[in-house]
């Protein structure tokens, strides 16, 4: 089997998986923006519950399938009132031992690196909103939401900081 096809077979065996866990980012964003003071995360929590209750959160799968996901996760009344999520896993779908566990403070780092330059370089960094701890079927995970990026690309969402890092302190 070519290297393409045993890449598309693997993607085609973990869409269902990205479709599972975009519930769960849904159900966590919906449950959890109704206790932030975050304005973006408030103005969800008002347009959901609020906005003749009609308002509902949707999620498009943007990358991933080794270690963790990516969604825009927007309102389907106000697709331009969204944010970038993504979900890291304790385990890889591509290791056959599955006892074998990546640290999720990995995505707690990225948080807490996202905010303080965001602090320093608000013109130019997205705004990490939360990282908050989740579970389904009792696999552990991490939930990243960030400001949805007003650039065109979302590579900035997920690398600005290294960018930022490497232009400012090389």
């Amino acid at each position: 089997m070519k290297v393409e096809e045993t890449a598309a077979a693997i993607q085609a065996t973990l869409e269902p998986d990205k479709q599972k866990k975009a519930s769960l980012v849904i159900e966590t964003i919906q449950a959890k923006c109704s206790e932030s003071t975050n304005l973006i995360l408030e103005q969800i929590n008002y347009a959901i519950n609020d906005f003749g209750a009609t308002g509902k959160l949707k999620a498009t799968v943007l990358s991933g399938g080794l270690t963790n996901y990516s969604y825009r996760v927007y309102l389907d009344k106000d697709p331009d009132l969204c944010v970038f999520a993504k979900l890291s896993f304790e385990s890889a779908s591509w290791n056959p031992d599955k006892t074998a566990r990546f640290d999720l403070a990995r995505t707690q780092n990225e948080y807490n690196v996202m905010k303080e330059f965001s602090e320093v370089e608000p013109d130019n960094m997205v705004s990490p909103l939360a990282c908050w701890d989740v579970e389904q079927d009792g696999k552990k995970m991490k939930l990243l939401v960030l400001e949805w990026s007003k650039d065109e690309e979302q590579f900035y969402n997920q690398f600005g900081f290294l960018l930022f890092f490497r232009f400012e302190f090389v």
